[in-house]
């Protein structure tokens, strides 16, 4: 990768260690990004919005999640503003952040805007140059993630969860291995409540919130590794304040994962889950796919090249043998 390859990205060197920031750059040459890239020092970090983490260049649940598809699907770059995904920061926004914030952050289309005349799509035009600094939501998805989160509101164990607490707050920490190597890791934690020592809570919108249908969403969308994930990372960053020897905001060891699963259809059905924390427990098991995966992640950052160098290496496969095809039962 060139020198002015490096300017481009404006990745500041004097916080991150030269093999993780040579990753990095072997990985990033050819992607563009709209701001710069920022290298953070572990710990604790309010207000970044979404668009901020996101572009943070380190492993998340999301990338480990894309890694065990195969290693290249980590490092596409997927879109930010897709209907689904505008409308879930919607809800995390209402729900976690209340109105007036929401209203800072997003726009609701007016029904008349939605009509095919030409008055309407002047009007949708004006609508969205107006609001251009905000993001922009329809009126039906409106009601729905309002529905969703006065739900999650009134539902009595998820607004002792609300009440009090600190939210959406990114955590920065590595993830060390006995002999030294670390990779640098992020997570973003909906709710840390201050009234439930030791638990960390997490927002879901799900089609159902019934507890066998809801346990095959764990099972399918890896919130098992998440789980996992945020509670080694927030008490990896925890340890690190106590062997400087500085106060930790969080005086207790985090051993609990609960979801808050709300329907995205009236009547907003909202349950409370915590993930089974005993030996051998869901929690457990993400942490074997959590562990399994940062080694893939570390295999493919120290690939071992025809000419004996080492660089990183993403292969667009899983296997790099033969796999055998046999009939399953369901064949007919």
């Amino acid at each position: 990768m060139s020198t002015q390859d490096a300017k481009d990205y404006q990745i500041a060197e004097s916080n991150k260690t030269a093999a993780d920031l040579a990753v990095i750059k072997e990985v990033l040459a050819g992607k563009k990004y709209d701001e710069p890239v920022e290298l953070l020092d572990p710990g604790f970090y309010l207000g970044f919005d979404d668009r901020k983490y996101h572009r943070l260049p380190y492993v998340s649940n999301s990338y480990l999640t894309k890694l065990d598809d195969c290693p290249a699907a980590a490092w596409v770059k997927e879109p930010e503003n897709t209907p689904t995904l505008v409308r879930g920061r919607a809800f995390h926004c209402y729900t976690l952040e209340g109105q007036e914030e929401f209203n800072r952050k997003f726009a609701v289309l007016p029904l008349d805007c939605k009509r095919s005349t030409k008055a309407a799509k002047e009007g949708k035009a004006a609508f969205m140059s107006f609001h251009a600094d905000k993001e922009i939501i329809t009126a039906d998805q409106y009601v729905n993630i309002k529905g969703m989160g006065d739900v999650v509101k009134m539902h009595p164990s998820a607004k002792i969860f609300l009440s009090a607490g600190m939210r959406e707050v990114t955590i920065i920490f590595d993830y060390n291995w006995k002999d030294g190597y670390s990779i640098r890791c992020k997570c973003r934690i909906d709710l840390i409540p201050t009234n439930a020592h030791g638990v960390l809570a997490d927002l879901k919108s799900t089609a159902n919130a019934e507890e066998g249908a809801f346990l095959r969403s764990v099972a399918t969308y890896g919130y098992a590794k998440q789980a996992a994930m945020y509670l080694y990372g927030i008490n990896a960053v925890c340890k690190q304040y106590a062997a400087k020897g500085e106060p930790s905001p969080f005086p207790n060891q985090f051993d609990t994962f609960a979801l808050i699963a709300t329907e995205s259809s009236p009547p907003y059905r909202t349950e409370v889950y915590e993930l089974d924390k005993e030996s051998e427990g869901i929690i457990e098991w993400g942490g074997g796919e959590f562990y399994r995966l940062m080694e893939i992640e570390r295999q493919c950052r120290e690939t071992k090249q025809p000419d004996g160098s080492v660089k990183p290496f993403y292969p667009p496969w899983k296997n790099a043998g033969v796999s055998m095809l046999t009939k399953p039962n369901w064949w007919i």
